[in-house]
């Protein structure tokens, strides 16, 4: 089948900060990878038929400038193109004897199997599930290039109110419209002071913070994973007590254990965020992914001045994340060229969730039920060493959180000879250590090491 779209807001233009960041991961990758294409499905009203269906794909390709551009390399630099009409084939497959769960696995591997062409292919795969001759699940595979994470769940929910027969709202900036943002006189200030802020955070972020921790131009990389009902109840302890959002709490901890295990008290993680805090860039499907800089220097002192300093790190990272990746990069590698740093390795965290979360306030009542879960949930845990195909780029340490709900999940990926002689399952389990005993001990004091030596 053919789904056939026909919009304004066609045109050239320049790649924006969010998009030429993943630019440069995607040229990183292996030409073949797939890894980051991003899928999911939609569930079909009873009652909507398949030209229904088609007619929806197309007005959400029509609505969403990303999903009908092209993403090229030219002489001077990457460019993007919007396509003002254009042609999207669209499977129907049968679900057959299997559940519709099977089915929609295994299409959605078939479909997100193979790199997208950016230059010349649309940044997107649909297919139908049928069951009997009725439609009942819209699956969709997208191109990081043309979507991040959050603005993905925006497709997701635009494609729902289409299939419901629903009128949509106003749709959000589009890309080249971010780009112009970019490019004027108030963007170049927020770049300026994003730039400043790196500066200033790097210049006290100790040596083994910002170097590759082996010269190996193929690293060895280790896997581990923790589920954790008794991490998340204390994580969302604190975040109650103290009203710091729950991935705060999580890269506090992470920044503790972080300075105990390679005697750097000055802990800068790079956290990839979507700074969607304006109303015109809220609704924006794009690419948007940009590093944040999570500078919180680590000292002696109770949980309730760790905890409110790093909401107020997190909130100043999240202020100072806007700039051309590029110009950054040449930042960085001014400062590491000054201090003789060799190469680029990083510790990162990713908080994966995409559920929006409320205003967090101060609810002790809240704070001590979940505290009071605690010691019943300890013995739930698991900790495992896993496979991922991932490879970071520029990573000594890659944490990701999964979740925080009824659990906590989350998977670390550390380079060899970062930790030592210590495994990813081992910081995993001493992060989860400092989390419960930050949210069962009123008393609990950071400790600095009383070694100094880089280990």
């Amino acid at each position: 089948m053919a789904v056939h779209f026909r919009a304004e807001g066609a045109g050239p233009g320049p790649l924006t900060w969010g998009q030429l960041a993943i630019w440069e991961v995607l040229r990183w990758l292996p030409a073949d990878d797939s890894s980051l294409n991003i899928t999911g499905s939609c569930t079909v009203p009873a009652g909507v038929a398949l030209p229904q269906v088609l007619a929806a794909v197309g007005a959400l390709v029509e609505r969403h400038d990303s999903l009908r551009s092209r993403y090229f390399d030219t002489p001077d630099g990457p460019r993007q193109q919007v396509r003002d009409r254009g042609e999207l084939a669209v499977p129907a497959h049968d679900v057959g004897e299997g559940s519709l769960d099977d089915a929609v696995a295994h299409h959605l591997r078939i479909m997100r199997a193979g790199h997208f062409d950016d230059a010349v292919d649309l940044p997107l795969r649909v297919a139908v599930l049928t069951d009997a001759g009725r439609p009942v699940r819209v699956l969709m595979v997208v191109s990081h290039m043309a979507v991040d994470g959050w603005s993905y769940q925006i497709l997701l929910r635009d494609l729902a109110a289409l299939l419901a027969g629903e009128t949509l709202g106003p749709v959000g900036q589009q890309p080249l419209q971010r780009a112009a943002f970019e490019a004027s006189e108030p963007g170049r200030r927020r770049e300026a002071r994003t730039l400043a802020y790196w500066a200033e955070r790097l210049a006290g972020t100790g040596d083994r913070m910002m170097r590759n921790a082996s010269a190996d131009p193929v690293p060895k990389l280790a896997w581990a994973e923790i589920l954790s009902p008794a991490l998340a109840a204390a994580t969302l302890s604190l975040s109650a007590r103290y009203a710091v959002r729950p991935s705060a709490i999580a890269m506090a901890a992470t920044a503790v254990v972080l300075t105990e295990w390679t005697g750097q008290p000055d802990v800068s993680i790079r956290t990839i965020v979507a700074t969607r805090f304006q109303p015109e860039s809220r609704d924006m499907v794009a690419a948007f992914n940009q590093n944040a800089l999570f500078h919180l220097p680590v000292r002696e002192e109770g949980r309730d001045a760790l905890f409110r300093r790093a909401g107020d790190a997190a909130m100043r990272a999240y202020r100072n994340s806007e700039c051309d990746p590029r110009k950054l990069g040449a930042v960085i590698d001014a400062i590491a060229a000054e201090r003789d740093i060799a190469g680029r390795g990083y510790c990162f965290f990713n908080d994966v969730r995409f559920a929006r979360e409320g205003r967090v306030v101060v609810d002790i009542d809240a704070a001590d039920e979940a505290a009071r879960r605690v010691p019943t949930l300890r013995h739930l845990t698991r900790v495992s060493e896993v496979q991922r195909p991932r490879t970071p780029k520029d990573a000594n340490f890659f944490l990701y959180l999964n979740e925080i709900g009824d659990r906590a999940d989350l998977t670390l990926c550390v380079r060899e000879g970062f930790l030592g002689a210590a495994t990813p399952a081992d910081f995993l389990r001493s992060l989860e250590r400092t989390v419960l005993d930050a949210a069962l001990d009123p008393q609990y004091t950071v400790r600095q090491p009383t070694w100094t030596h880089d280990r």
